[in-house]
């Protein structure tokens, strides 16, 4: 029909800590939370398209200059570029100045890429990698102390847009939670500034909410009600999207489906044992009104 479809596919987020998870990732062709809307056709964002997020700390290590140790990376990030069939890719905690990477990774054939990294060196920053050229792109949250640390970026297609976005932790440094009133400031920011965009058209948000929604959402829930990333406060936020009509597009899948993670601590086998957190998310909305459902069609010149 051409309209705009939705899928969920279930495969491990792409977090590579280690180099066989990221080359395991990488095989599998599709790592990350993705949004499928149909199919690609050709390489242009048309009416039907895809598009997948990945969190990859720390890019700025992995996709560096030839010359560097981890060289292969380069190639395996691009080989993932054409793999994934993607049409939009977005990356959050890439943690890399632009000029920092080779050009066939900042610039690679085929694809148009747009940063938005924090002032601060080695820290936070997202990126969209698009095979089209976007009609418009935003890096801004019009706050100073927000742009400073590089945590949005969007890319619009005629009435589509995407969005790649990082929220801080809020644990803070001595794991106090003091970072949680920033993060919640944050959370309204971006979700004000959304919010607008959906009188144009579909809009998708890719990113690392560092939340887990609900209690299915995370290994141990009793043990970390107190902690940031489950804390009530923090959960309200991610609900505050659900009850204004987003979708979890996982969820929208596996509703009730236990153990599907995005992130796992470092240590104590976390990884091995399957005890993690599902913080990333990609969520839809598309209007319930069939005059602006027909309205959301991509145009095939977007």
């Amino acid at each position: 029909s051409g309209r705009l479809c939705l899928k969920g596919i279930s495969v491990p987020f792409f977090t590579p800590f280690s180099i066989t998870d990221f080359i395991s990732c990488l095989k599998r062709s599709l790592p990350g939370l993705i949004i499928c809307i149909g199919r690609k056709e050709n390489t242009k964002l048309s009416k039907r398209a895809s598009a997948c997020s990945a969190g990859v700390p720390p890019v700025n290590r992995l996709l560096r200059q030839p010359k560097d140790p981890p060289f292969f990376f380069l190639v395996l990030f691009l080989d993932f570029l054409e793999r994934s069939e993607a049409d939009v890719v977005a990356l959050q905690e890439t943690r890399v100045f632009p000029d920092q990477l080779d050009v066939k990774v900042g610039n690679p054939a085929g694809w148009y890429s747009y940063f938005s990294p924090a002032e601060r060196p080695g820290y936070s920053g997202v990126a969209i990698y698009s095979r089209k050229k976007p009609t418009r792109i935003e890096r801004s949250l019009s706050v100073p102390e927000f742009d400073s640390e590089g945590r949005y970026i969007s890319v619009s297609f005629g009435r589509l847009t995407v969005a790649s976005i990082y929220f801080p932790n809020g644990s803070g440094k001595e794991r106090d939670n003091s970072r949680v009133p920033y993060k919640l400031d944050i959370y309204k920011r971006v979700f004000s500034i959304i919010q607008s965009k959906r009188k144009n058209g579909p809009v998708y948000v890719a990113g690392d909410f560092n939340t887990a929604h609900h209690e299915i959402d995370l290994a141990r829930p009793k043990t970390n009600k107190k902690a940031s990333g489950f804390l009530f406060v923090e959960r309200e936020e991610l609900s505050r999207w659900e009850e204004a009509g987003w979708v979890d597009t996982f969820r929208k899948t596996h509703k009730a489906e236990e153990g599907h993670y995005s992130w796992w601590r470092q240590f104590g086998g976390a990884r091995e044992s399957n005890v993690g957190w599902r913080i990333d998310y990609c969520l839809l909305y598309t209007s319930p009104s069939p005059r602006d459902r027909q309205k959301s069609r991509m145009p095939s010149s977007a």
